[in-house]
């Protein structure tokens, strides 16, 4: 009820605002969110081999960051057009890196681009590192077809609003737990 909340009030505000919130609400996560937080601390200092402390100070983090990119997440339609509209170009095109003039991306992000061109299904691997969902956007908007494989969320509210999300930036999702998720991801291959 809290995150339901939360999105409305994120909907409503500016973007730098609404960036804002979701750190706060990550920090109201960490405050109410003990089981869950204990849980993310024993399994980092498991698989860092991280003292309880320290690995307990990288789950807030954690906390804080997925909280921060939720409401990033919530924003993502309207960041994309802000963003191609400031280039001039229309948001039913394919656009080109420059009209992303505030994404900054390392690494060989061009691979990517080469790797959809080949009309041939690839698999690319993306850890849980800044906002995934702005990055899946930000590729099909550049002209890939794109499809995220997930494990379903907890709350069913929450598994439809992020598949509305992702459909609103034409990127489909397969859920792991899904029955057909094998045939649906050998398709997209």
């Amino acid at each position: 009820m809290l995150l339901r909340a939360f999105l409305s009030v994120c909907k409503l505000l500016p973007l730098r605002y609404a960036s804002r919130m979701g750190t706060f609400l990550g920090r109201i996560m960490i405050l109410i969110q003990r089981k869950e937080l204990r849980i993310a601390t024993e399994q980092i200092s498991y698989a860092l081999c991280l003292p309880l402390l320290p690995a307990e100070i990288m789950a807030k983090k954690n906390f804080l960051t997925v909280a921060k990119l939720t409401a990033e997440a919530f924003r993502i339609p309207e960041i994309l057009n802000d963003q191609s509209t400031k280039a001039g170009v229309a948001c039913s095109e394919h656009r080109p890196p420059e009209a992303f003039p505030q994404f900054e991306l390392q690494g060989d992000s061009e691979l990517i681009l080469d790797l959809g061109k080949e009309k041939q299904g690839s698999i690319v691997l993306s850890g849980h590192i800044g906002c995934f969902e702005l990055l899946a956007a930000y590729y099909v908007a550049r002209g890939l077809d794109l499809y995220a494989i997930a494990r379903s969320p907890n709350r069913q509210w929450f598994n439809k609003w992020l598949t509305t999300l992702r459909e609103d930036y034409k990127v489909k999702t397969i859920w792991r737990d899904d029955p057909s998720s094998g045939a649906t991801m050998l398709r997209a291959l």
